[in-house]
């Protein structure tokens, strides 16, 4: 389950490049730039995808590529203009309990977001 959702990580900024055109994205010769609403999108994607897994609990090989996935996501956040979207990833991982093979969520991610205000104020924009 954790490779799959890290892969549906990567399909979902894979897709968001490939509107490249309709979009009017651009990439620059080390990294692609992204809008502000495109960035706000890496939040929600970190957030349905990522931050509900427990990388202590995964094979090392699909712990190396839950890492990869999280790294270019935290990063690409760091280098927008806008500081507070990480601190909307980390409130958010606070928050979201984490999934592992023996402890299954009882309740969903965004159920447990959609309930903690601190982070309704901050990052539900």
């Amino acid at each position: 389950w954790a490779l799959e959702e890290t892969q549906r990580f990567e399909k979902r900024l894979n897709s968001l490049k490939g509107l490249d055109a309709d979009r009017g994205w651009r990439s620059s010769a080390d990294k692609w730039i992204w809008s502000d609403d495109e960035a706000a999108l890496i939040v929600v994607a970190m957030t349905d995808h990522l931050l509900h897994i427990d990388p202590m609990h995964l094979d090392l090989p699909v712990m190396k590529l839950y890492q990869s996935a999280f790294d270019y996501g935290w990063s690409t956040l760091e280098n927008e203009s806008d500081a507070s979207r990480l601190t909307c990833v980390a409130m958010a991982s606070a928050i979201i309990p984490k999934r592992n093979p023996g402890r299954p969520l009882t309740r969903s991610a965004s159920y447990r977001l959609k309930q903690s205000d601190q982070w309704q104020q901050t990052c539900a924009r």
